[in-house]
């Protein structure tokens, strides 16, 4: 599916082999290491639902999916979180596995051609082609589906224990409407 979709060089998805992995530590930690130069949009892609609470404004609901912007700097979810590391944006899309692809293509329709994007989602990451793919696995876990599937494909491959990296990530950045990095 990736050979028809076009290259998204302007996203940066993190994908990780589990929960609780690090996936927004590390959003969290990128945003804050570009120190606010750039107006990065983060969003959060998910294959099920998630309760919607606090300040959120749900931009597109269906029995499907949604598409919801967050707009809470001060709560405990991972979009509000997104935002205090200085995202200019954050959203969770979500809903049901089968439509999140064409919510996630839908909203990033309407963000300007090189906007950076940063995005947690595993399954994304079958269907999209990144500027750059993060695959985040947790430190003295087995490989299991996602690690094999995705290993191939990933631009970088790092180990976490859920709050710290086995890798320097001042390397990442984004230029001329695309991320990089200056190592392997």
């Amino acid at each position: 599916m990736t050979d028809k979709l076009p290259d998204f060089s302007n996203l940066l998805i993190i994908a990780a082999t589990g929960s609780n992995v690090g996936k927004t530590t590390l959003a969290t930690a990128i945003l804050q290491n570009l120190n606010n130069k750039l107006n990065i949009i983060a969003l959060k892609v998910s294959p099920h639902f998630h309760p919607i609470e606090g300040n959120r404004k749900i931009l597109e609901q269906t029995e499907d999916y949604m598409i919801v912007e967050e707009q809470d700097n001060i709560s405990a979810k991972d979009t509000s979180k997104l935002i205090r590391a200085g995202a200019g944006k954050a959203y969770l899309v979500h809903g049901r596995e089968e439509f999140v692809i064409g919510a996630f293509l839908k909203l990033f329709s309407t963000f300007p051609a090189n906007q950076p994007v940063i995005c947690e989602s595993a399954g994304l990451a079958y269907h999209i082609k990144a500027g750059l793919l993060i695959l985040l696995k947790r430190d003295g876990y087995d490989k299991n589906n996602i690690f094999d599937q995705l290993k191939n494909r990933a631009d970088i491959i790092i180990t976490s224990d859920g709050r710290q990296f086995d890798r320097d990530i001042s390397d990442i950045g984004f230029e001329d409407g695309k991320w990089y990095h200056s190592s392997i």
